[in-house]
């Protein structure tokens, strides 16, 4: 491992992107219009990464963690849950993630890459959160400074030395990064607090440049001001919870009422709608505040509320809204059971987490999961957060992590990965005489490679592919990124009927004019009748027959690769194509082969 540099007043030299990513078209589950609960069944909890499909939703998960291995460096079993739900699981490429234990693995292998306290050197990196705009980047705590820690060289860079500069106060040296969202889009701006360890101090910082952009000195005199507490949970420290919106331009502090600031901490107004609440954009593009206990978001700027899940929903747990920052418009409840919450179809609330998108019915969702989970609500105190499924997804919207002891009290938590795209799928046809082999159809993951070949009838030749891709190769290898539809061309197609009159009364159409490989013959039937079409070379004799039998009148196209039809290649040359056509005699029109 590289030496550690703690770097006084350096700038992370990041690209500001953005505050809102938009996606290529992803393969998303379905949506469909939430009813109500839908109960699970019961199912083994599967073995470690092992990809299996969940029985109700037919979406696919795997247990990427093992609490019954103990970790390595440390001796360290027990749970081995996932993150917190309010902060992000997955870096910004979704090459890597983060369980709560501190444990970084790589996505595609589940490889270990490392856990926080070693990657920092032996030291407490608290509150660790992935950038939003370099994948390699964590940012964290150390003792009272902000730091950002390169995960891979473990580079530490201090941004801001709050201890120093700001004054900030800790009983036991630590400092705050809520479990809100703490650092805006792009990486511009994060809010600091050192509240819960015993000080009083609020702090907005620019990250690019580790200036402080604003400041409370006391926020218990500043909660006073505006008619509100901070929480009281029931110790003698004060705690106030902070987050930041993805557009930089409003911050929430969660005293005994939420209360909206802008980004300067100048108080706006109360907001008594919400429980446990994250931030979000809407489908409009809003900065909006979206909660659980009870189901609702609430537009910033407007201060307009919107149910979800319908008016009658009191669906209670935990959410994300701001870990898929590149996917906007959509948000994860993870919703917990509860017999007395009955949705429209009858069915009691139980352990079920939701995708539901953020627009103005409110009732859209994807159905992702149910994570089997045991009761939180009888868990001792002590373990009280081991229970919840915390579902986090990545910034693209395309995976999600969630938290699961599988039905058992006493098992250890675990950490699940569940994919939240849709298998594309391959499907081929053919023209003329010939096969593509049929296990190339079916259903790909995303990226996944498939080799697809094409198998002409003895005596014709494979001439291209068609559809979503073009091509002459055979076999042809892809990658598959979306659905698709391709089409294999042999010789001996014989295209349908038109009503065009594109060759007049000429009849007859060869091109192009010399020709190296494939040569188009374009023929007009005036009236349906038997007709010939047929090829010889310039002594009459007749070297291949194209088409032989009856046809409806119109406009027809036969493409032609030069095969004598026992798969021999004309020698170059000049030929004559003839059409006979019943009754009416015969047109020619010349084919020059030029390889």
């Amino acid at each position: 491992m590289n030496s550690k540099k703690l770097k006084k007043g350096v700038s992370l030299l990041f690209i500001l992107l953005s505050s809102v990513v938009l996606l290529n078209a992803q393969n998303y589950i379905p949506t469909s219009t939430w009813e109500g609960p839908i109960p699970a069944t019961e199912q083994e909890d599967p073995e470690p990464l092992v990809w299996v499909k969940d029985s109700v939703f037919n979406t696919w998960f795997m247990k990427v963690s093992n609490s019954d291995i103990p970790d390595a460096e440390q001796g360290y079993g027990g749970s081995d849950r996932t993150y917190y739900s309010l902060r992000p699981v997955f870096n910004e490429n979704s090459s890597m993630f983060l369980l709560n234990s501190g444990k970084i693995y790589k996505t595609e292998t589940n490889e270990y890459v490392g856990r926080t306290w070693y990657l920092a050197g032996n030291t407490s990196f608290g509150n660790p959160m992935w950038s939003k705009v370099k994948p390699t980047i964590l940012y964290g705590t150390i003792n009272l400074k902000f730091v950002a820690m390169d995960v891979i060289t473990g580079d530490i860079t201090v941004i801001r030395d709050m201890g120093v500069e700001d004054g900030f106060e800790s009983d036991n040296g630590r400092i705050y990064m809520d479990n809100k969202q703490s650092i805006s889009g792009n990486d511009s701006l994060i809010v600091l607090s050192d509240i819960p360890h015993g000080g009083r101090k609020i702090v907005v910082v620019n990250i690019q440049t580790g200036e402080r952009h604003a400041w409370i000195e006391d926020a218990v005199a500043y909660a006073a001001a505006h008619n509100f507490s901070l929480r009281d949970f029931g110790s003698d420290e004060p705690r106030m919870n902070i987050g930041i919106s993805p557009s930089s331009k409003y911050v929430v502090l969660g005293g005994t009422v939420e209360q909206l600031l802008d980004d300067k901490l100048n108080w706006i107004r109360s907001m008594p709608e919400h429980g446990h609440a994250d931030f979000a954009v809407d489908m409009e593009g809003n900065d909006v505040y979206v909660s659980i206990c009870p189901a609702k978001y609430e537009i910033l700027e407007t201060g307009e509320v919107i149910d979800l899940l319908g008016p009658d929903s009191y669906a209670c747990g935990h959410l994300n809204g701001s870990a898929n920052y590149k996917q906007p418009g959509w948000a994860y409840l993870s919703i917990d059971a509860d017999n007395n919450d009955i949705g429209a179809n009858g069915n009691p609330q139980g352990f079920e987490i939701v995708a539901v998108q953020l627009d103005r019915t409110g009732t859209t969702v994807r159905r992702v999961i149910h994570p089997r989970n045991t009761d939180h609500t009888k868990a001792p105190s002590s373990e009280m957060n081991e229970h919840p499924a915390y579902g986090v997804p990545n910034p693209e919207g395309t995976l999600l992590m969630f938290n699961s002891k599988w039905g058992d009290y006493n098992a250890p938590t675990n950490a699940y990965m569940v994919r939240l795209t849709a298998p594309f799928k391959l499907t081929t046809t053919t023209k003329g005489k010939g096969k593509v082999m049929s296990s190339a159809n079916g259903e790909y993951e995303k990226g996944e490679k498939v080799k697809i070949t094409a198998v002409p009838d003895w005596g014709e030749s494979f001439l291209r592919w068609e559809g979503d891709i073009s091509s002459t190769q055979n076999p042809l290898t892809i990658t598959i990124d979306s659905s698709m539809n391709l089409v294999a061309v042999f010789s001996g197609y014989v295209t349908g009927i038109s009503n065009n009159d594109d060759i007049n009364n000429s009849s007859l159409i060869s091109y192009p004019n010399p020709v190296s490989k494939l040569v188009t013959i374009k023929y007009k039937i005036e009236e349906s009748a038997d007709i010939k079409l047929s090829v010889n070379d310039i002594n009459g004799k007749e070297i291949a027959v194209l088409v032989n039998k009856y046809q409806q009148k119109g406009v027809h196209e036969y493409f032609w690769d030069g095969n004598e039809g026992n798969g021999k290649e004309l020698p170059n040359g000049l030929y004559i194509c003839k059409l006979a056509i019943e009754n009416r005699g015969v047109i020619t029109s010349k084919i020059i082969f030029n390889r």
